[in-house]
């Protein structure tokens, strides 16, 4: 009897061993890998730094140029401004990755000159935009708490940070100069290289003619604009560094188009922009407005704006409350904002 407890025994322990052989590899979860390729980090750096610019540019960069005015919840329309941190939490957020990018593309063999190209760039851009929104800002020692233990970056001087961008933006340029590698990944410009580095050159412009009234920087644009074979810049709309949005892929669609209902109506077509518009007899503006519902009621339709800067009760009241003002167009929560074939939505549901 203690000879078969033995036996059973030993058969035990040999067959837990062979199921147990495989066990960390049949448990890994393939969705979450322990190493990533650059190209696995491109297309979510693209898709959430210009998501978010989509969204400062409705909240907040239509009511400033005075498209767009409030009718509830209006302190942005007074210049009353809160805690806005929105390009500082994208900025860093995906500096993250923009890091992990050139770590990985200059530590490969050989270097991955593509992906260091174009995250220099991405870099350069996001850094733009954070500088000129907040001034100061961690740059320089940014983004080395892992690698280094700085986890209480300094401030740069915009004036460093500049510095450090253009410098970025020339060598992304002379490294897809010499590249012939393939960019997959690649969301923006669909993996060509000529149009990352018209990206790198424009921006470069860019930013040469915002320093314009601080320096003297005409020998750096003269460089770049008499000379398209080194430094080639965007020429055409066919250039532009546009997101294609898309309909049937839910985690691509256009950013606004969920969120089209509720606080999507607070913002209306401003009266600035209607009244001007309206003057000049110009086209456009059924594409940034929709008649007001009262209009419709009465069998005139017509845009009808509302003045930037009203307080709560005064916005709300306007023109007879909100169905006297005008909503946003369509285009504004469209599902697919750049294609062209796209009929607008049903009113009901817009």
């Amino acid at each position: 009897m203690k000879n078969i407890y033995i036996a059973f025994t030993t058969i035990s322990l040999l067959f837990l061993n062979a199921c147990t052989k495989d066990f960390t590899e049949v448990n890994t979860n393939p969705n979450v890998p322990t190493k990533v390729t650059p190209n696995l980090l491109l297309s979510g750096i693209i898709k959430s730094a210009i998501n978010e610019q989509v969204g400062q540019a409705w909240g907040t960069g239509n009511l400033l140029v005075q498209y767009t005015a409030k009718i509830q919840f209006v302190n942005e329309d007074r210049y009353l401004w809160g805690e806005k941190n929105g390009i500082w939490s994208n900025v860093y957020g995906n500096m993250r990755n923009v890091q992990n990018i050139i770590d990985l593309a200059s530590s490969s063999t050989p270097v991955q000159q593509n992906y260091l190209g174009v995250a220099l760039i991405l870099k350069s851009w996001l850094f733009s935009l954070a500088t000129d929104a907040y001034g100061d800002i961690p740059y320089s020692e940014a983004i080395k708490a892992k690698s280094n233990g700085v986890y209480l970056p300094k401030y740069d001087t915009q004036e460093e940070i500049y510095n450090g961008i253009l410098a970025d933006l020339k060598k992304a340029n002379e490294i897809l100069g010499t590249s012939n590698e393939a960019i997959t990944g690649d969301i923006l410009f669909n993996g060509s290289v000529l149009k990352w580095r018209k990206l790198a050159n424009s921006l470069r412009l860019r930013l040469l003619m915002r320093l314009s009234k601080k320096k003297s920087v005409n020998a750096d644009m003269q460089t770049i604009v008499s000379n398209n074979t080194m430094y080639p810049i965007m020429t055409s709309n066919d250039d532009n560094a546009e997101l294609k949005y898309l309909a049937d892929v839910p985690a691509n669609q256009w950013p606004l188009f969920d969120a089209r209902v509720g606080s999507f109506d607070e913002i209306r077509v401003s009266k600035t922009l209607s009244d001007r518009l309206s003057a000049l007899n110009d086209p456009r503006l059924s594409v940034f407005g929709r008649p007001s519902q009262i209009s419709v009621a009465s069998g005139r339709p017509k845009i009808e704006g509302i003045p930037n800067g009203l307080g709560d009760v005064a916005a709300l009241n306007y023109n007879g409350g909100p169905q006297g003002v005008s909503r946003v167009g369509y285009s504004y929560a469209c599902l697919v904002c750049n294609d062209n074939g796209q009929a607008p939505p049903l009113p009901n549901v817009a």
